[in-house]
């Protein structure tokens, strides 16, 4: 799978993926398609192509339950860091 970026000023190596200048903005190297659905869920992706197709076999049976039943999960570059003790300490007191 490929993926365009329509963002402006991205650099040619973006998470890692080689890019390359496309009319649209810049077009990814051929990357699987894990990697290119988590990069189609943040602002300014575009898929190349047609979606995959979905395999003819059966789902094993830890993926049978329903997507609403899935918690949601945040893509890696939207994931917020937790606070450090340095961070949600008091001001020291004044004197």
């Amino acid at each position: 799978m490929k993926v365009i970026c329509t963002l402006s000023k991205v650099d040619t190596i973006i998470d890692g993926i080689k890019f390359a200048a496309h009319k649209l903005g810049t077009i990814s190297d051929e990357i699987a398609n894990d990697v290119g659905e988590r990069l189609l869920t943040l602002k300014g992706f575009l898929r190349v192509g047609p979606p995959p197709k979905a395999s003819s076999s059966p789902a094993p049976v830890a993926e049978a339950a329903p997507t609403a039943a899935r918690a949601p999960t945040l893509p890696a570059a939207v994931a917020q860091p937790t606070a450090s003790p340095a961070t949600t300490a008091s001001p020291p007191a004044a004197k």
